[in-house]
């Protein structure tokens, strides 16, 4: 998959979001499909993607958040450094 800049990556994230039925397991519409179709078609047409690559860039995307609010918590927290639970002292 071709790489992607940041604002073309957020307008994604940003459209992701509006559709629940594709990201939130508490969300009435989760487990329907129909709902779950008409959300992929609506990104389809916005980013003339296929269903499966929207899928695998909504993982990727999902992976680097997780990575950037551990590291922001890493930061911000020195008790959560990896270095000390791979070494305690």
């Amino acid at each position: 998959m071709a790489q992607w800049g940041d604002k073309r990556t957020i307008q994604f994230i940003h459209l992701y979001r509006d559709y629940e039925c594709l990201w939130k397991p508490t969300s009435p519409l989760y487990k329907n499909k129909i709902a779950r179709a008409n959300a992929y078609t609506k990104i389809q047409e916005g980013f003339s993607m296929t269903q499966e690559k929207i899928k695998k860039k909504s993982k990727v995307c999902e992976v680097l958040i997780i990575k950037k609010r551990i590291k922001w918590k890493i930061q911000n927290d020195p008790e959560l450094d990896p270095v000390k639970f791979i070494n305690p002292v």
